[in-house]
């Protein structure tokens, strides 16, 4: 016998069954729990038939000077363990894999080596006889066959070592930590024990170190262990239930055998029967909830990865139609220019009647196609945070008769009326803002009021200050009715307007209104508004021509002002009256402590008009 058995027979047969049952439990636990991939199937046909090698590999050495039982023990070892190295290839190129394709061929041709090598290891051609020296140590007599099963064996586990490490190379950093793992446990395990069972035999006829396979393999339990509760590979409720029930099991059946009698037996027996029973349904319960949970945990990443690549995906498509419509403006430009030059200004004599209507059918599409090309471009310069906002103390009133006097031969052409009052003087008569971009704000909803109104209408526009309180207040109101319709959402501007923008600054706001007595807009209607090509109502699909942008580039400019805009309307038919609000110049300072937090894009632009110039680009 040798000498590690003969000194540490004790801790020799507890590391055995430690490792032996530790495998199994093992590969129990990754096949009830864990996914149902080909990694974790290799893995547990590893951990099952190291358990039975390891448990061959104890009774071979400690067979007590048997030599028929020794030789059994010896060629069931030799029968295993090129099994094992198959399982242990498979699941090296197969854990955490970013390099290799599985490839049914190479897999068969493995499998069908190894077992012509499990054959081989029975047969008398490896190992012919054993007999004992005096001091109990084993002497084998090995023939040819030996050496071709460890021809086999050893590049075997050299290809699977050198694929984990080719692997981890190019893995992600914790891929890497795991498949590291999983290689030292090969080594720490599987490398001595071909050492000592089969280059140490083979080569010197030296078996003494057999049993230090056995202690070295406790190293893969360990490992492999540690890797499982350190990356939660299963879920260790689920793996201690099962410990749980598998030992509960164990200990009912074996107190079946120490009853004193047949009744106190059958008695127990039921009691073993009953467990299993309620164990095994205990356990499908648990993992058919964490599949379920796994399963949610799946959909939810697949759904982050959709969202991140359709944040991408819009990123590119905000970045074409920037690209697009700025090369488009400039001749689109253009061509409205020559055309107005003969349509409106007759520059040029047209004579035939019929050619200058078909003229004019062209200039209002052709400005029509402008104005969209000018909305696209400023709705992608306001997503990509590029629009230039230049603030300083502006003049409301100002701004209110620049607007009436730009419209007003409009207004006149639709046989509308255009006024204004104004409730504010003094400081309160300026706001801090960009007067280019507010002016485009009110052109926008003036020139709303006028297309949706009424022969012998009215538009009035007006200005107060109000409490910033009462501003929110009016605000929410519209904003309710498009939470309440998820199809379109009060949020979307939210995601591309900086919330440091969308900050209300001091105590009170100024509040400029347009009204009309047009058509009017229904309280359904309303939370469609301020949407990227939001047109509501038949009227504005079948009789006036629009982008659906307006709006949505005016809330874009006045949310960056720290203001709110809004719609009120008693219903169709009663008119309307859009609302939007600005800071006063008093709170300059503190606007632009925040506006300077905000995010900023190095190319910053102003607005695109139509029209060509340097306005256009």
């Amino acid at each position: 016998m040798s000498f590690l058995v003969e000194q540490g027979g004790l801790l020799l047969t507890w590391t055995t069954v430690i490792t032996a049952v530790g495998s199994i439990l093992l590969a129990l636990a990754v096949l009830w729990v864990a996914e149902k991939k080909s990694s974790n199937i290799y893995f547990a046909m590893v951990s099952v038939v190291l358990g039975l090698t390891i448990i061959a590999n104890y009774f071979s050495f400690t067979s007590h000077y048997s030599t028929e039982t020794t030789l059994f023990w010896i060629r069931i070892v030799m029968v295993l363990a090129p099994m094992l190295m198959v399982f242990v290839y498979g699941f090296a190129i197969s854990y955490e894999n970013v390099l290799y394709k599985f490839s049914l061929a190479r897999g068969l041709w493995i499998g069908g080596v190894g077992v012509l090598a499990s054959i081989l290891g029975i047969l008398p051609i490896t190992y012919k006889d054993v007999s004992f020296a005096e001091n109990g140590a084993i002497i084998p007599e090995t023939g040819p066959g030996l050496m071709v099963v460890g021809i086999f064996i050893l590049p075997t586990f050299i290809a699977s070592i050198s694929s984990m490490i080719l692997n981890a190379k190019r893995a992600r950093q914790e891929q890497r930590q795991k498949i590291n793992i999983a290689l030292y446990s090969f080594l720490f395990s599987f490398g001595v024990m071909i050492l000592t069972s089969f280059v140490a035999v083979a080569a010197f006829n030296y078996t003494d170190l057999v049993p230090m396979g056995n202690i070295f393999a406790l190293g893969f339990v360990v490992l492999i262990t540690t890797s499982i509760l350190r990356y939660k590979i299963i879920n260790l409720n689920v793996a201690s239930s099962l410990v749980f029930v598998v030992v509960l099991g164990v200990m009912l059946f074996a107190d079946i055998f120490s009853a004193s009698n047949t009744e106190e037996r059958i008695y127990r027996a039921i009691v073993f029967l009953a467990a299993a029973m309620i164990g095994y349904q205990f356990i499908k319960a648990i993992i058919t909830d964490t599949k379920r949970k796994r399963q949610l945990e799946y959909y939810s990443q697949e759904l982050r990865g959709l969202n991140e690549k359709l944040k991408r995906t819009d990123a590119i498509k905000t970045e074409f139609i920037s690209m697009a419509s700025h090369e488009l403006l400039t001749p689109i430009s253009a061509i409205e220019g020559y055309l107005s030059m003969m349509v409106d200004e007759k520059i040029v004599a047209v004579g035939n009647p019929k050619a200058e209507k078909y003229l004019q059918s062209v200039y209002k599409s052709s400005n029509r196609l402008a104005r969209l090309v000018a909305d696209l471009l400023n709705v992608s310069r306001i997503e990509e945070e590029r629009l230039l906002v230049e603030k300083k103390a502006v003049s409301i009133l100002e701004m209110l008769q620049s607007t009436i006097d730009e419209l007003r031969f409009k207004a006149l052409a639709n046989r509308i009326t255009m006024n204004y009052t104004s409730q504010v003087s003094g400081q309160d008569a300026l706001a801090y803002a960009d007067s280019d971009k507010i002016k485009e704000v009110l052109i926008n909803l003036s020139g709303n009021a006028i297309k949706f109104n009424r022969p012998g209408g009215v538009v009035h526009l007006w200005a107060q200050v109000w409490p910033t309180q009462a501003v929110q207040q009016r605000y929410n109101q519209m904003a309710r009715l498009a939470v309440n319709r998820p199809e379109h959402g009060d949020g979307a501007l939210k995601r591309i307007v900086s919330q440091i923008y969308t900050q209300m600054v001091g105590d009170k706001q100024m509040v400029i209104a347009v009204a009309d007595n047009g058509v009017g807009i229904s309280r359904e209607d309303i939370g469609k508004l301020f949407q990227k090509f939001s047109r509501v109502g038949d009227w504005s699909t079948q009789e006036v021509q629009g982008t659906g942008l307006g709006l949505y580039i005016s809330r874009a400019i006045v949310e960056m002002h720290h203001g709110r805009i809004w719609v009120e309307s008693p219903g169709e038919g009663r008119g309307s009256i859009f609302y939007f609000s600005l800071p006063l110049a008093q709170y300059s300072a503190t606007i632009a402590q925040l506006d300077a937090r905000a995010p900023h894009n190095k190319n910053m632009k102003g607005l695109a008009r139509m029209g060509g110039g340097p306005a256009a680009k």
